[in-house]
C-alpha cells in the first residue's frame, strides 16, 4: 500500500525517462519475493522470469535496481557507528543466476528505498517535498477507511504562540493527540535543527493544552 500510495503516479509518469519495467512489474517481482521470505531464501533469475511473467531485459535492469553484489554489502563496516548498506537493496546477488534475500521483515524496507533513488534521479529534492504531501493523503485515505475521525487544519494565534497548521488531530473525549507528519532525511545540521524547533514549538503547544504530541517521521 505505502508503494502504491507513494511512487505509482510519479514513477508512472517519469518512467519512460528512467527504466523499461512498469510499476505493476516492480510490484508483482516485491510481492512475490515478500510472500516467499520467510526467513533466509534463495531466488534464481528463473524463478522470478517465469513466476512473475518477466522479460528478460526488464529483469536484468530491475534484478540491477533491487540488488546489490554480497562483497559489496555493509563494505568498510568495522563498528558500530559506521554506515551500512544492507537495508538500502532488498536482495544481495550471489552469482549470475542466484539472489539472496534474509528476511521479509527486514528487506521489505529496500523496495521503498530503491524506487526513491529511482525517482530522485529525475527528480530531485522535489521528490522529498512531494512526498510529504502523499504520506498526509494516504494516511487520511486509512484514518478515513477504518472511519477513524480526525481533524486537519490552522491554528491561530495564541499567546506567544505564533499561528500553525497541524496535519492531524486526534480529538478524544479527555485528551487531544496531535499528529505531525515529517520527511527526515536528516543529512545536514540546519535541517536537524529546523527538525528540532518544529518540535519544540509543538511540545509547547501541546503541553498548553493538555494534550499529546506524536510525530510520524518517514525516513
Amino acid at each position: 500500500m505505502l508503494l502504491v500510495g507513494m511512487f505509482r503516479q510519479e514513477y508512472e509518469k517519469c518512467r519512460p525517462e528512467l527504466r523499461s519495467y512498469s510499476f505493476p512489474c516492480y510490484l508483482k517481482v516485491a510481492f512475490y519475493i515478500l510472500q516467499r521470505s520467510n526467513g533466509p531464501t534463495i531466488f534464481s533469475r528463473k524463478e522470478l522470469r517465469e513466476n512473475c511473467s518477466v522479460g528478460e531485459f526488464r529483469l536484468n535492469q530491475l534484478l540491477g535496481d533491487i540488488s546489490q553484489k554480497a562483497e559489496d554489502v555493509n563494505k568498510g563496516f568495522c563498528a558500530f557507528v559506521d554506515r551500512t548498506t544492507s537495508w538500502k537493496k532488498p536482495l544481495i546477488q550471489l552469482d549470475e543466476e542466484n539472489y539472496f534475500c534474509l528476511d521479509a521483515r527486514m528487506a521489505g524496507y529496500g523496495f521503498y528505498e530503491v524506487l526513491y533513488q529511482v525517482l530522485f534521479e529525475k527528480m530531485g529534492n522535489s521528490l522529498s517535498r512531494e512526498q510529504g504531501k502523499l504520506l498526509e493523503k494516504l494516511l487520511y485515505q486509512m484514518f478515513q477507511k477504518k472511519k477513524i475521525p480526525y481533524l486537519a487544519g490552522k491554528y491561530l494565534t495564541e499567546g506567544d504562540l505564533p499561528g500553525r497548521d497541524c496535519d492531524m488531530i486526534l480529538d478524544g473525549k479527555d485528551k487531544s493527540m496531535f499528529l505531525e507528519i515529517k520527511n527526515a532525511r536528516c543529512r545536514s545540521r540546519m535541517r536537524l535543527w529546523t527538525m528540532w524547533k518544529s518540535l519544540k514549538h509543538w511540545e509547547k503547544v501541546c503541553f498548553m493544552r493538555r494534550s499529546k504530541f506524536w510525530l510520524i517521521v518517514l525516513d
